[in-house]
């Protein structure tokens, strides 16, 4: 028993070390996948992971090496070498120990497909055209307002920022928005002009983004007909939009 409790916690010791520097090897290229807006968790590798770690393998070791050690001290040596000589003579049966390594590697083929497929999509993802240039966008996220900054405040503090970033080294051009490219406030039950409406529910959902001067020239939306906004626009009443 002692023997294979020995075995059993030094195993699972080896793959607790393992895991502990995979996930730490997955962390950092995770990070360094992930668009800097801030808005995500930074994720570190602290005392409680290590202590978590520490009694899972311990646990696993322990729970995996007395099991199979209690079944064998309770056979005697009589009964293991006669299974031993009549083991190839016998049909092979199906024990539980069979069961669960026949599903384990059922189980670690669909995890293996299933990382494959979520690899493959995550390429196609970086593949697509999101119709704007994302690879030479940076995105920084703040509001004003949670500083208790008031309506006049926060013209200033935009205005001033983007005159700041603009004559900053390596910048092309400058802009806010209310929101980040394909993430705004949802409209639903929208109706166009001119089209006959068949029924109740039939109306178009879209969403809607508030966004400054030069926002289609910084992010690298072609506008296909029509302008963009210009300065001319700032004092009018009128609610002038575009649609993409």
């Amino acid at each position: 028993m002692r023997q294979l409790l020995t075995e059993s916690l030094c195993l699972g010791l080896l793959s607790g070390g393992a895991g502990l520097l995979i996930g730490y090897v997955g962390m950092q290229l995770l990070a360094n996948t992930l668009p800097a807006t801030g808005v995500f968790v930074t994720s570190r590798l602290d005392g409680t992971v290590l202590l978590f770690a520490l009694i899972i393998s311990l646990a696993t070791g322990f729970i995996f090496g007395v099991i199979p050690a209690l079944s064998l001290s309770r056979a005697g040596v009589a009964e293991v070498l006669k299974e031993a000589r009549t083991a190839g003579r016998s049909a092979r049966r199906v024990t539980i120990a069979n069961s669960l390594l026949v599903g384990q590697v059922a189980l670690s083929f669909v995890l293996l497909v299933t990382a494959a497929l979520f690899l493959r999509s995550i390429q196609r993802a970086y593949e697509i055209d999101p119709g704007f240039k994302a690879a030479t966008l940076a995105v920084f996220i703040t509001n004003p307002g949670q500083a208790g900054y008031g309506e006049p405040q926060i013209r200033g503090f935009y205005q001033n920022v983007r005159d700041r970033v603009a004559r900053m080294p390596g910048v092309e051009s400058v802009s806010w928005a209310s929101n980040m490219p394909l993430f705004a406030r949802p409209v639903t039950g929208l109706q166009v002009e001119g089209r006959p409406q068949r029924s109740s529910t039939d109306s178009a959902t879209t969403i809607v983004n508030t966004v400054d001067l030069g926002y289609f020239e910084t992010t690298g939306v072609v506008i296909e007909k029509g302008r963009p906004f210009t300065e001319i626009d700032r004092p009018s009443n009128r609610e002038l939009l575009v649609v993409g």
